[in-house]
């Protein structure tokens, strides 16, 4: 049985998982880039934000949003 996709992921698993690093996508959150929700000392991400997070990283958010 597979395991479920987690709904939230840390910015550290994010980058991970876009093959940017964790400061880069840091960035993106603080100028408000990104949508991100601090639990405690981290932020996380929702799994399923990853395309339009990557589309924003890429320079192609406009297109991602059609």
């Amino acid at each position: 049985m597979q395991k479920p996709e987690p709904e939230n992921l840390s910015l550290r698993e994010a980058a991970k998982r876009l093959n940017v690093s964790y400061n880069r996508l840091m960035r993106c959150v603080q100028r408000g880039e990104v949508a991100a929700q601090r639990v405690g000392w981290q932020y996380n991400v929702q799994t399923e934000d990853l395309e339009k997070i990557r589309a924003i990283l890429n320079g192609t958010a406009d297109n991602a949003e059609k």
